[in-house]
């Protein structure tokens, strides 16, 4: 059972995910260390996104190679501005996919995600 479940649309998550282990994944963050709405979708933190696209709006995206972070932060004036951390997902915290080195991540409920990302980081 997915986190948002209720707010999916047809076809959502898309027929190509995987639940699989990433490490490591690169995740655009709020302030200067993590929190609990670093791991909140676009949905949960009434950020407009294009109706096309609500099924990528319950996702959390995450980058698979710092050079895909600097290509956001030089593209899009917003990134340039936060932070970046560094962690990892389990087969445990739901299903994704990735296309051109960014991750979609569709959370399974009651998945603590902030602990599991954490676990990845390098000390």
């Amino acid at each position: 059972m997915y986190k948002s479940l209720e707010d999916m649309p047809p076809q959502c998550p898309p027929a190509d995910v995987i639940a699989g282990d990433k490490e490591p994944v690169f995740r655009f963050i709020v302030g200067d260390s993590l929190d609990e709405i670093d791991f909140l979708n676009h949905v949960e933190r009434n950020i407009q996104y294009p109706p096309a696209k609500k099924c990528e709006s319950l996702a959390l995206s995450f980058m698979t190679e710092e050079s895909a972070v600097k290509l956001m932060q030089q593209k899009f004036p917003k990134f340039r501005k936060m932070n970046v951390a560094k962690g990892r997902i389990t087969k445990d915290c739901g299903v994704h996919n990735i296309q051109r080195q960014h991750l979609n991540l569709w959370l399974f409920k009651d998945v603590e995600m902030m602990n599991i990302f954490i676990e990845g980081e390098e000390t």
